[in-house]
């Protein structure tokens, strides 16, 4: 009996759309389901959480309503250097941007393609697995995302094109990467076991800083 009900369960999971492809499911109270981000977009307020939730507030958080999100991924963090323009990270190396202050979102990057793009066997290997965990862009066309075991994508493009930074980082051992910050054209990123690395050039490239 234990036997059937297992391979029940197995055959409905299945059946599942892939998380990269099934759009995140209607949450009843946004406000009170988990979230692990927030920023911004000129007066209005947008927050990213677990199975792709997004919700966004134009009255200082009094009330959220949740938007359409193309992935049920959980996000992770976002990122809005002017009003309209902005963009979210999360697992399964999801990057989607948004044109409309967060209204709407298209998929830029997933693990998949950021494999790919970085000619790594190990990301290739492991599929789609590894979370990006923070973003951050210095205006419509600079951006940079880190996250688990060292992943690192920029864009020069406002994401149209995603390159892999990985190589630039010295990170050899695939330290994960947690936080952006910046500074002018100072970018730094904090990440585990004490790693702080720092970039004058706005992320081209990066040099190890002692704490």
């Amino acid at each position: 009996m234990m036997m059937m009900v297992l391979m029940a369960a197995l055959a409905a999971a299945a059946e599942l759309p892939d998380t990269l492809a099934r759009p995140a499911e209607a949450v009843a109270r946004p406000a009170q389901a988990v979230l692990l981000g927030v920023a911004a977009a000129g007066g209005r307020l947008v927050a990213v959480g677990e199975r792709g939730l997004i919700t966004i507030s134009d009255d200082q958080a009094a009330n959220w309503r949740q938007v359409p999100v193309p992935v049920s991924v959980s996000l992770t963090a976002l990122s809005f250097p002017t009003p309209r323009r902005g963009w979210a990270v999360g697992h399964r190396g999801v990057v989607l941007a948004s044109r409309d202050g967060g209204s709407s979102w298209t998929v830029q990057l997933d693990g998949q393609r950021f494999a790919a793009l970085a000619n790594n066997e190990a990301l290739v290997r492991d599929g789609a697995d590894k979370p990006f965990l923070d973003v951050s862009f210095a205006d419509e066309r600079h951006g940079l995302a880190v996250g688990a075991y060292g992943l690192c994508a920029r864009t020069e493009d406002g994401g149209a094109s995603w390159v892999s930074c990985m190589g630039q980082l010295p990170n050899p051992r695939g330290a994960h990467l947690y936080a952006i910050a910046r500074s002018g054209q100072t970018v730094y990123i904090a990440g585990e076991q004490g790693l702080l690395l720092r970039s004058d050039d706005g992320a081209a490239q990066a040099a190890e800083q002692q704490l």
